[in-house]
């Protein structure tokens, strides 16, 4: 079973979405393209990464599929964002300079409580 970060993303935002599976994950062909549905406003997503070709290929992606994006360069960057916009969900590589996932995720659950997190890194270890 493959778990994509639109179907992660879209479970976070809009609930389970069980459709009487036991995996419980959204259909997503059934919503694609369609997040922002029954005239509600787009779900904002703040990504954070230090690598900038990762950041401008998600926004590229969500914008287009109806979603709000916010994106920072770093863990700092990103605390800052959060105190200037209204956001839904936060996507934050794992790996990177100075406060890393790790840091920023907790930071974050200080000042945002309830905001969903989610970790990820493009970071292939050998050594596991």
């Amino acid at each position: 079973m493959t778990l994509s970060l639109l179907s992660v993303l879209r479970r976070f935002l809009y609930g389970s979405g069980t459709n009487g599976d036991s995996g419980g994950l959204t259909n997503t062909k059934k919503n694609a393209g369609r997040p922002a549905q029954n005239n509600r406003t787009p779900k904002t997503i703040l990504f954070v990464d230090d690598e900038a070709s990762i950041l401008k290929l998600r926004c590229l992606v969500f914008e287009a599929l109806g979603y709000s994006v916010l994106t920072a360069i770093s863990g700092e960057e990103a605390l800052e964002g959060l105190e200037l916009h209204h956001v839904d969900a936060v996507v934050l590589d794992y790996l990177m300079p100075g406060m890393d996932g790790e840091e920023t995720a907790h930071r974050i659950r200080q000042q945002r409580g309830n905001i969903p997190i989610i970790l990820s890194s493009g970071c292939l270890a050998s050594h596991i």
